[in-house]
């Protein structure tokens, strides 16, 4: 792998170093200067060994010295991007001027949106519901000023450095209300004699009052941090407004609207027009646009439960539906070499037109660039392997925006490439030189099986569960969804005839209750899922676990068990600690 794919490993030396550094900035900080310093330090030894080399027994040193440059890049891009992040949350601020770049979502106790403001800084808007006022009219490029009257910053570290700060404050107040003989201030410092103590205070204070570093929504506060949220922003109904930059001008709070969210828009308003059911609306929605917000929680537990949530969310599964249908379309297959070369060529811009469409979301853009690079080498006549263009998506992604290695989304989406590029396509060959004719159903099965099985522990140690039945769904639905998507792109194509386009209707919504109809029924088997969460390092030891036992199917050697067992025990052993 590694020498067919040399990409990988400067993308996974960055990574390392990436993971690393955000790791240490979530308890620590220091400053960027200290990062500079150390990369200058391996640059110069990697020069020294580049120029006094005298053979090739410094090859390998020279390799590990590389590897670990790239490693310390990667730790300073995410410092930096880790760092912009954090300097744009504005704790206490009580008025807020930005432009929204989300619709409000109704939530059950609020309204909620995006508010990027002037100098970046992304915050998560919070406004109380009312039954007069409703925010419901704010749309994407709309400038907004919010009052918000209580606010927390979403990185780690910051909340620790704000709740410390409100503990004091809060301990100041508790105790000048006890009156106590002997009190002591000193810049602000506070030393208690024997009537009060201080400890039981702050305990007294976190069980009754807010606590910043709860535990209960900490996931969810991460997640907002790596989508470039600096800040989260709680407000009344009655304290926000459209923001007039001329007083004189009555509708030029609006700015310019990005223009795949124009689009994505104007689609929306079809669909609502075209007499789609509710759940058909919102799935067609989610799969052509991206934007899941219309579909409702209990469908998204279903499919979440029956282990096919890849087709709700925009991924290389679309992609590929999408490519199968202008491959029929263009009829690549039965013209020559040029004519492929040509439709490979169309194929490109189409792709990255529809990723621009869904707003763009990092693992549609990261298979768009795979994609992409697949189209490019039929084109130049040298067809490279599935992980070299994987390789060079990813490593192009996490340069670009490294916060995008701590999303989920992200994740899943490259260990599933990953897991097809060196293991279900030569699984998928030797099935095929097996069973012949039948190979198609055999490619499904082992796609399905070893995406399953390479995102089994991170879906377990993100959401606390692994779904027994996802292969099975996967086999069902997969093929649905993509007599789904194709019916989707033919309602576009006649959108201007209505007796067509009522067919298409009423078949795309027959697709989508049926899709719904199954994953209810599979989610509702018995174990449809497990409830297991395990920790880091247990999902460490499982990967390494399973990448030993892929070495030993390849090399037949003996010391492989005693690895494998001493893996697989301190995997089982950690889950009792």
């Amino acid at each position: 792998m590694w020498n067919n794919s040399p990409i990988f490993r400067p993308a996974i030396a960055t990574i390392i170093g990436m993971v690393g550094m955000n790791f240490c900035l979530q308890y620590f900080h220091f400053s960027i200067l200290y990062t500079w310093g150390c990369l200058m330090l391996i640059l110069l030894l990697l020069l020294t060994i580049y120029l006094y080399k005298s053979s090739g027994k410094h090859v390998k040193l020279f390799t590990v010295v590389a590897l670990s440059a790239f490693s310390i890049i990667g730790a300073l891009i995410m410092q930096w991007n880790y760092l912009m992040v954090e300097e744009c949350a504005h704790v206490g601020r009580k008025i807020r001027i930005g432009t929204a770049i989300t619709n409000p979502l109704e939530k059950e106790k609020w309204w909620t949106f995006k508010l990027k403001e002037r100098d970046g800084g992304i915050d998560m808007i919070y406004l109380a519901k009312d039954t007069e006022k409703h925010p419901d009219n704010i749309q994407i490029g709309d400038s907004i000023y919010i009052i918000s009257y209580f606010n927390y910053p979403t990185s780690l570290y910051q909340r620790k450095i704000e709740q410390s700060l409100i503990d004091d404050r809060n301990i100041k107040k508790e105790i000048s209300k006890k009156k106590t003989k002997n009190r002591v201030y000193n810049n602000s410092k506070i030393s208690i004699n024997h009537h009060g103590d201080k400890n039981s205070v702050v305990d007294t204070l976190k069980n009754h009052g807010f606590n910043l570093l709860d535990k209960e929504f900490e996931g969810f506060k991460r997640y907002l941090f790596y989508q470039g949220v600096s800040s989260v922003a709680f407000s009344s109904p009655y304290a926000w407004g459209f923001y007039y930059a001329d007083s004189n001008a009555i509708n030029v709070h609006r700015n310019n609207m990005p223009f795949y969210h124009d689009i994505a828009s104007k689609m929306k308003n079809k669909y609502k027009m075209a007499g789609f059911s509710r759940n058909s609306e919102a799935i067609i929605e989610a799969m052509t646009t991206g934007n899941k917000s219309e579909i409702p929680t209990e469908i998204k537990t279903q499919f979440s439960k029956a282990g096919i949530s890849h087709v709700l969310a925009l991924s290389g599964f679309h992609l590929t539906v999408i490519i199968t249908f202008f491959d029929v379309l263009l009829m690549r297959g039965l013209f020559k070499r040029r004519w492929k070369k040509i439709t490979a060529l169309m194929i490109i811009p189409v792709i990255w037109t529809f990723a621009f469409i869904a707003g763009m979301p990092p693992s549609l853009v990261r298979a768009t660039a795979m994609c992409s690079v697949i189209q490019l080498a039929l084109v130049i006549g040298n067809m490279q392997q599935l992980k070299n263009a994987c390789g060079i998506a990813l490593f192009a992604m996490i340069l670009f925006n490294p916060l995008h290695i701590m999303d989920v989304g992200f994740q899943l989406s490259f260990l599933s490439v990953s897991g097809i590029a060196s293991v279900g396509l030569p699984l998928c060959s030797w099935f095929r030189q097996k069973v012949g004719k039948w190979a198609f159903i055999t490619d499904i099965i082992s796609i399905s099986l070893v995406c399953t099985l390479f995102t089994f522990p991170l879906v377990a140690y993100h959401f606390g569960q692994i779904p027994i039945y996802s292969i099975i769904s996967n086999l069902i639905l997969s093929l649905i969804a993509t007599v789904f998507m194709w019916t989707a792109v033919m309602w576009w194509i006649f959108v201007w005839w209505s007796g067509a386009n009522s067919v298409f209707t009423w078949v795309l919504d027959t697709l989508a209750s049926f899709m719904v109809k199954t994953s209810e029924l599979i989610a509702n088997f018995p174990f449809a899922t497990i409830q297991f969460k395990p920790n880091f390092l247990q999902v460490v030891f499982i990967y390494i676990t399973g990448a030993l036992v892929y070495f030993f199917f390849r090399n037949r050697k003996k010391q492989y068990y005693v690895a494998i067992s001493i893996s697989l025990l301190a995997a089982i052993g950690l889950h009792f600690i």
